[in-house]
C-alpha cells in the first residue's frame, strides 16, 4: 500500500482515481493483498440454476486468462502507481493471454491501443511489453489484422498508435530485404519468420537476423 499512500488526501480520507475503472482499481487492490488479480465476477441471479452458474464461472475464469486488454491496462496501473510487481505480473499474464486459443484479433488490437497510448518506450518494461505485442502481431494475428472484418479497427488503431505500425513494419521490411537478397540463416540455413527480426541488431551481419530462435 505504500506505493499509493503519497497521493491520499488526509483531510478527506479518500483517494480519487480518474484514469482507471472500478474493475481495474479492484484488481489493483486484490494484487496488493494477494499478489495476483483476476477480473471481478458478476454474481448469478437468484433464478440461475447450479449448472448454469457453474458454466458461467468456467467462462469467467477463461476470460481472466484470455483478456489481453485487462492485462494491458493493469500494466499501466502498475506503471502509474509505481507497483513494479504488478507490472511484472501483468506483463506475464498479457503474454500468456495472447496465445490463448480464445483470444480474438479484436481483443489483441484493443490491447495494442491500451499499451501504446498508456506507455512509452522510455522504460525497459514498457519496451518489453510492446515487443510482446508486436511479436504476437507478426506471429499470430498478422493476416487477421488486415482481413475485411478487422480492417476498420486495425486502421483506427494504427492512426491512434503510429509507433505500433512502425514497430511491426521494421521487421517485415528487414525480412523482405533478406528474402530479396537470398540470404539465409548461417546457423540453420533457412529463412526465418519476421518475428525473429525484432531485437536490436548485434555484432555480426548474419543475414540481418536480429533474434535467432534456432540456436
Amino acid at each position: 500500500m505504500a506505493a499509493c499512500s503519497g497521493a491520499f488526501k488526509e483531510s478527506e480520507g479518500a483517494y480519487h482515481i480518474k484514469d482507471f475503472t472500478l474493475t481495474h482499481v479492484k484488481c489493483m487492490a486484490d494484487f496488493l493483498y494477494t499478489g495476483t488479480y483476476s477480473a471481478p465476477k458478476a454474481l448469478p441471479s437468484t433464478s440461475t440454476t447450479a449448472a448454469t452458474a457453474a458454466a458461467a464461472i468456467t467462462i469467467d475464469n477463461r476470460r481472466d486468462i484470455d483478456d489481453p486488454v485487462l492485462h494491458a491496462v493493469m500494466y499501466a496501473v502498475g506503471d502509474k502507481y509505481l507497483i513494479e510487481d504488478l507490472k511484472n505480473c501483468a506483463k506475464l499474464f498479457y503474454q500468456s493471454s495472447l496465445y490463448h486459443h480464445a483470444t480474438t484479433v479484436e481483443a489483441f488490437l484493443q490491447s495494442v491501443r491500451e499499451i501504446y497510448t498508456r506507455t512509452t518506450d522510455e522504460q525497459q518494461h514498457s519496451r518489453e511489453l510492446r515487443r510482446i505485442a508486436v511479436k504476437a502481431g507478426l506471429r499470430k494475428f498478422g493476416v487477421a489484422m488486415v482481413s475485411n472484418e478487422c480492417k476498420s479497427l486495425c486502421d483506427e488503431v494504427l492512426r491512434e498508435c503510429p509507433a505500433f505500425g512502425s514497430d511491426i513494419l521494421r521487421p517485415l521490411m528487414r525480412k523482405m530485404e533478406d528474402d530479396r537478397m537470398g540470404r539465409r540463416c548461417s546457423h540453420c540455413g533457412i529463412s526465418h519468420p519476421p518475428e525473429d527480426y525484432l531485437a536490436p541488431i548485434q555484432g555480426s551481419f548474419s543475414m540481418g537476423l536480429l533474434e535467432h530462435e534456432c540456436v
